[in-house]
């Protein structure tokens, strides 16, 4: 089995400096959100093998804070989390992960929801929405077929900030 942490980035601007929406950073207080998410996160899983990061920058920030709370585990940026990819081959990434490790997923929604979804029903519709610096945590068998993941726990971002004992 292995323990997959799926967080969702934490509040950014609305437009970037350079217009694209892959270039849009967290604002200060979604910085603050996230730092407060992780320390959260922390008091329930003592320790990440890796953190796995959609090449958007904004996911980037939120999974280097992760990290960093984490005391940085391995780290890798992956198109497979990028916006608009299909659950199907985010959880045919997972296969690749070594077994019994913790993974942190940092991404997008719905991409998220739908990887939720399928991990946990076999659908291709997500039934679970993901609040920005939102998390929640699966177990999946080593071959992460779907419907064959259970949910641990699932946080929004106040409750996981709360953990911490952050406002």
């Amino acid at each position: 089995m292995k323990s997959v942490i799926l967080i969702r980035h934490g509040t950014a601007e609305d437009v970037a400096a350079d217009g694209r929406d892959e270039s849009r950073e967290l604002t200060p207080e979604g910085q603050r959100e996230v730092e407060g998410v992780a320390r959260g996160l922390r008091t329930q899983v003592p320790k990440l093998h890796l953190v796995a990061s959609s090449p958007a920058q904004r996911a980037v920030q939120t999974a280097e804070t992760v990290a960093r709370i984490f005391n940085d585990p391995a780290f890798i940026r992956t198109d497979t989390l990028a916006s608009g990819r299909r659950p199907r081959d985010q959880l045919g990434w997972l296969w690749q992960t070594p077994p019994n490790e913790v993974v942190a997923l940092v991404g997008h929604e719905p991409d998220l929801g739908n990887l939720v979804a399928l991990a946990l029903a076999g659908v291709d519709w997500s039934f679970h929405h993901f609040a920005k610096g939102g998390a929640c945590m699966l177990s999946l068998p080593d071959n992460a077929e779907p419907a064959t993941a259970t949910l641990q726990w699932a946080l929004t971002p106040a409750q996981a900030r709360a953990l911490a004992g952050s406002p």
